[in-house]
């Protein structure tokens, strides 16, 4: 078969899938320019320059911990982009993938927001990365107290909620090689090609509320962590009071 055959039974599916989610992803799409809209706002507004720039030269702790709350929602972000492409050729399980790395880099960020124990370990892990390529990145992490489990559990307990069958979702429909997700990616009567792709709209609805209730949580990573700064641009938070307004009832449906 002609890769070509693959890549044009992508754009057909983009359509009908558009069509049958309109409002979803009408909604999916927004929050993410609003997301790089606010990254934009907090990356050049000259008050928030002004205020890192004082961190940087008055609490290099601060300084590094706002960098790597950033840069953690920002690698979220980029990953949705890719996901949302992905979600409307109907790629379901390769876009929980990029789901589960977007959820733990926006966990990481609000865990960091939240406490400033651990970040000078994390930014160093990372270092130590650019020339060691043997890190075992779990184990470093788990030996210094920031392991994804002890994250997640910080935040359970702040939110009050568990948050442990949300990952586990996304685990087990992208991430791991599932014994589940062969009879998920195809039907008896579908043509064998399918089983490649994850093409069609079944199972579309259950990823792309995941889908939204990631995109939701980083949205508001810089919203949550500093509402002052991001006040002096009003419109920004308008825009984020309207999208976590109408989040349910837009996702009643896909959650059904």
């Amino acid at each position: 078969m002609d890769i070509r055959e693959i890549f044009e039974l992508q754009d057909r599916a983009v359509p009908q899938n558009l069509q049958l989610f309109e409002d979803e992803f009408r909604w999916c799409r927004r929050a993410l320019e609003l997301t790089l809209d606010s990254h934009e706002f907090f990356r050049r507004n000259p008050e928030v320059v002004a205020y890192r720039t004082l961190l940087r030269e008055s609490d290099g702790k601060a300084f590094v911990q706002v960098n790597v709350v950033v840069n953690l929602a920002y690698d979220a972000m980029g990953s949705l982009i890719s996901a949302l492409r992905l979600l409307e050729y109907g790629v379901l399980a390769d876009t929980w993938l990029l789901m589960r790395g977007a959820f733990e880099c926006t966990c990481y960020a609000d865990y960091f927001a939240r406490n400033c124990d651990g970040v000078a370990e994390f930014a160093d892990i990372g270092e130590r990365m650019k020339t060691d390529f043997s890190v075992n990145i779990a184990a470093e992490l788990r030996k210094q107290g920031l392991g994804f489990d002890t994250v997640r559990q910080f935040l359970e307990k702040i939110y009050g909620q568990d948050m442990k069958q949300f990952y586990g979702r996304l685990c087990m429909y992208g991430a791991h090689a599932s014994p589940w997700r062969p009879g998920f990616r195809i039907g008896k009567n579908e043509p064998e090609v399918r089983a490649y792709l994850s093409i069609g709209h079944r199972n579309l609805a259950l990823c792309l509320g995941d889908y939204a209730a990631t995109a939701k949580y980083t949205m508001g990573i810089l919203f949550e962590t500093w509402p002052d700064l991001m006040r002096k641009n009003e419109t920004l938070v308008i825009r984020h009071n309207a999208f976590e307004e109408v989040y349910k009832a837009v996702f009643t449906k896909a959650q059904a």
